[in-house]
Protein backbone atom coordinates (compact mmCIF):
# COMPACT_ATOMS: atom_id res chain seq x y z
CA UNK A 1 0.00 0.00 0.00
CA UNK A 2 1.07 3.25 -0.98
CA UNK A 3 1.18 6.19 1.93
CA UNK A 4 1.65 9.43 1.19
CA UNK A 5 4.29 11.64 2.94
CA UNK A 6 2.40 14.78 3.95
CA UNK A 7 5.25 17.20 2.90
CA UNK A 8 5.71 17.91 -1.47
CA UNK A 9 8.91 16.48 -1.87
CA UNK A 10 10.89 19.27 -3.76
CA UNK A 11 11.30 17.16 -7.21
CA UNK A 12 7.63 17.84 -8.13
CA UNK A 13 7.36 21.59 -7.85
CA UNK A 14 7.96 23.11 -11.28
CA UNK A 15 9.74 25.22 -9.84
CA UNK A 16 10.36 27.74 -13.07
CA UNK A 17 11.32 24.43 -15.38
CA UNK A 18 10.06 24.46 -18.68
CA UNK A 19 8.20 21.71 -20.88
CA UNK A 20 10.28 19.08 -22.09
CA UNK A 21 8.36 17.20 -25.02
CA UNK A 22 11.61 14.64 -25.57
CA UNK A 23 10.40 11.14 -24.37
CA UNK A 24 12.42 7.90 -24.72
CA UNK A 25 10.19 4.59 -25.98
CA UNK A 26 11.26 3.07 -22.76
CA UNK A 27 10.59 6.03 -20.45
CA UNK A 28 8.01 4.45 -17.85
CA UNK A 29 4.92 6.55 -17.17
CA UNK A 30 2.56 6.20 -13.91
CA UNK A 31 -0.63 6.19 -12.97
CA UNK A 32 -3.02 5.93 -10.14
CA UNK A 33 -5.77 3.50 -9.71
CA UNK A 34 -8.09 1.68 -7.38
CA UNK A 35 -9.44 -1.57 -6.94
CA UNK A 36 -12.50 -0.41 -8.67
CA UNK A 37 -10.08 0.41 -11.73
CA UNK A 38 -9.34 -3.18 -12.89
CA UNK A 39 -11.77 -5.94 -14.53
CA UNK A 40 -10.14 -9.08 -14.34
CA UNK A 41 -6.65 -8.18 -15.13
CA UNK A 42 -6.94 -5.27 -17.04
CA UNK A 43 -7.04 -1.81 -16.30
CA UNK A 44 -10.85 -1.32 -17.07
CA UNK A 45 -10.94 1.29 -20.51
CA UNK A 46 -13.52 3.77 -19.01
CA UNK A 47 -11.54 4.78 -16.35
CA UNK A 48 -9.37 6.53 -19.20
CA UNK A 49 -10.56 9.67 -19.35
CA UNK A 50 -9.37 12.15 -21.61
CA UNK A 51 -6.81 13.43 -22.25
CA UNK A 52 -5.43 10.42 -20.02
CA UNK A 53 -2.79 11.86 -17.25
CA UNK A 54 0.22 10.33 -15.97
CA UNK A 55 3.53 11.06 -14.34
CA UNK A 56 6.60 10.57 -16.59
CA UNK A 57 9.86 8.67 -15.03
CA UNK A 58 11.99 11.21 -16.00
CA UNK A 59 10.70 13.68 -13.44
CA UNK A 60 9.25 11.66 -10.59
CA UNK A 61 8.91 8.52 -8.57
CA UNK A 62 6.31 6.12 -9.00
CA UNK A 63 5.38 7.14 -5.61
CA UNK A 64 4.66 10.33 -6.77
CA UNK A 65 1.23 9.77 -8.44
CA UNK A 66 -0.49 8.78 -5.23
CA UNK A 67 0.63 11.87 -3.46
CA UNK A 68 -1.51 13.97 -1.07
CA UNK A 69 -0.68 16.82 1.81
CA UNK A 70 -4.19 15.40 3.17
CA UNK A 71 -3.89 11.26 2.55
CA UNK A 72 -6.67 10.74 -0.41
CA UNK A 73 -5.02 8.71 -2.02
CA UNK A 74 -3.76 6.80 0.35
CA UNK A 75 -4.38 3.07 -0.41
CA UNK A 76 -4.67 3.90 -4.16
CA UNK A 77 -1.78 1.60 -6.12
CA UNK A 78 0.23 2.33 -9.03
CA UNK A 79 0.31 1.37 -12.86
CA UNK A 80 3.23 1.78 -15.06
CA UNK A 81 3.59 0.89 -18.70
CA UNK A 82 6.35 2.87 -21.06
CA UNK A 83 6.32 5.87 -23.36
CA UNK A 84 6.17 2.94 -26.57
CA UNK A 85 3.16 1.17 -25.02
CA UNK A 86 1.21 4.13 -24.80
CA UNK A 87 2.08 5.75 -28.24
CA UNK A 88 -0.61 4.18 -30.53
CA UNK A 89 -1.56 4.56 -34.26
CA UNK A 90 -5.77 4.02 -34.76
CA UNK A 91 -8.44 4.44 -37.10
CA UNK A 92 -11.15 7.34 -35.90
CA UNK A 93 -14.13 7.96 -37.33
CA UNK A 94 -14.43 9.77 -40.68
CA UNK A 95 -11.03 7.51 -41.83
CA UNK A 96 -8.85 10.32 -39.37
CA UNK A 97 -5.55 7.98 -38.43
CA UNK A 98 -4.59 9.42 -34.89
CA UNK A 99 -1.37 9.10 -33.81
CA UNK A 100 -0.98 9.17 -29.78
CA UNK A 101 1.86 10.79 -28.07
CA UNK A 102 2.58 11.80 -24.73
CA UNK A 103 2.75 15.36 -23.94
CA UNK A 104 4.70 16.85 -20.75
CA UNK A 105 2.36 19.66 -19.35
CA UNK A 106 3.81 20.06 -16.21
CA UNK A 107 1.61 21.91 -13.20
CA UNK A 108 3.00 24.34 -10.48
CA UNK A 109 2.81 21.32 -8.41
CA UNK A 110 3.43 18.44 -10.42
CA UNK A 111 6.25 19.02 -12.79
CA UNK A 112 5.88 15.85 -14.48
CA UNK A 113 2.62 15.71 -15.25
CA UNK A 114 1.68 14.50 -18.26
CA UNK A 115 -1.10 13.91 -20.77
CA UNK A 116 -1.47 11.48 -23.95
CA UNK A 117 -2.65 13.40 -26.72
CA UNK A 118 -3.27 12.46 -30.59
CA UNK A 119 -2.18 14.14 -33.60
CA UNK A 120 -3.53 13.83 -37.16
CA UNK A 121 -4.19 15.04 -40.57
CA UNK A 122 -1.93 16.88 -43.13
CA UNK A 123 -0.31 18.90 -41.96
CA UNK A 124 -0.51 17.35 -38.41
CA UNK A 125 -2.73 18.78 -35.83
CA UNK A 126 -2.48 18.00 -32.21
CA UNK A 127 -5.30 18.02 -29.66
CA UNK A 128 -6.31 16.25 -26.77
CA UNK A 129 -9.38 15.29 -27.98
CA UNK A 130 -9.33 13.19 -30.38
CA UNK A 131 -12.79 12.35 -31.95
CA UNK A 132 -15.25 9.59 -30.04
CA UNK A 133 -14.16 6.33 -31.82
CA UNK A 134 -10.77 7.33 -31.35
CA UNK A 135 -10.81 7.55 -28.06
CA UNK A 136 -13.26 4.79 -27.45
CA UNK A 137 -10.71 2.21 -29.82
CA UNK A 138 -7.59 4.10 -27.94
CA UNK A 139 -8.84 3.14 -24.55
CA UNK A 140 -9.52 -0.05 -24.93
CA UNK A 141 -5.77 -0.66 -26.44
CA UNK A 142 -4.17 0.94 -24.30
CA UNK A 143 -6.07 -0.25 -21.12
CA UNK A 144 -4.36 -3.63 -21.77
CA UNK A 145 -0.19 -2.37 -21.36
CA UNK A 146 -0.93 -1.25 -17.69
CA UNK A 147 1.12 -3.64 -15.18
CA UNK A 148 0.23 -2.88 -11.56
CA UNK A 149 4.11 -1.72 -9.72
CA UNK A 150 2.03 -1.11 -6.39
CA UNK A 151 -1.30 -2.73 -5.50
CA UNK A 152 -4.32 -0.78 -4.33
CA UNK A 153 -5.48 -1.68 -1.50
CA UNK A 154 -9.07 0.17 -1.71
Amino acid sequence: MCTSPRNRPSRMLRDGRTEDQEFSPAERMYRRYTKDDFEGEYFRPARFRFPPSLNRQRYSEPEDVVFSEHGEFDGCGVLECTVQDLSLQLMGDHEVQYSFIPMHVPEHDNYSHSEIWATFGDPPSRTSEPNKIARKKYRTAASKFFRVRTAATK
